[in-house]
């Protein structure tokens, strides 16, 4: 789930495609995805960053047509979500808690070299997304969100989602936006 500063982006429930929608829910564009899963999306103020899953393991940066304008290697083996966090892209991996496709790696966009790497705190990690000062990530287990230090990992704040099977989560400069895998409806919480 992304913000592009007037419109939200979603993974579409109904296949691989891309959906901005404004906020009543209603699609204003499709695009396709470039493969097959996607899964994470965030907005680095000019396009959106793209991961997919399941064999795929790549990150596309994409116009608003869906044009791929760069793809990088994931560092981890079923990404998920993005955030795009002063310039610099961070991807988690769905398995978390000990498991070493559960970390979160802080990448340099123009290479995709690792520059920083720490484990999640989530289990079946879904969302990324960044509230201006902490990474903020939903786990479909447990329906968790958490509040992350990008610098160093540690989680500044966790609790629960009233979505079953959150996927996306991002921030508008006010508010947080989740959305649900399984139902076609958004949370919106009011974070301090």
């Amino acid at each position: 789930m992304a913000f592009d500063g007037k419109y939200l982006w979603v993974v579409c429930s109904d296949g691989d495609k891309i959906c901005q929608i404004d906020w009543s829910g209603n699609v204003l564009t499709e695009i396709s995805s470039p493969q097959q899963n996607p899964r994470g999306l965030t907005w680095d103020g000019q396009a959106l960053w793209l991961s997919v899953d399941w064999g795929k393991d790549g990150i596309y940066r994409l116009d608003t047509t869906g044009k791929v304008l760069k793809k990088l290697p994931s560092p981890t083996h079923q990404p998920s979500g993005l955030a795009w966090v002063d310039g610099a892209l961070f991807i988690v991996g769905t398995h978390g808690e000990g498991s070493p496709y559960g970390n979160i790696y802080k990448l340099y966009p123009e290479t995709g070299r690792v520059l920083l790497k720490f484990q999640s705190p989530g289990d079946r990690n879904e969302g990324l997304g960044y509230d201006g000062k902490n990474l903020l990530l939903v786990s479909s287990v447990g329906s968790r969100f958490y509040r992350i230090d990008p610098t160093n990992g540690l989680t500044v704040e966790q609790g629960r989602t009233t979505l079953p099977n959150p996927t996306g989560i991002t921030w508008d400069g006010k508010k947080v936006w989740i959305s649900s895998a399984t139902e076609d409806r958004v949370q919106v919480l009011s974070l301090q």
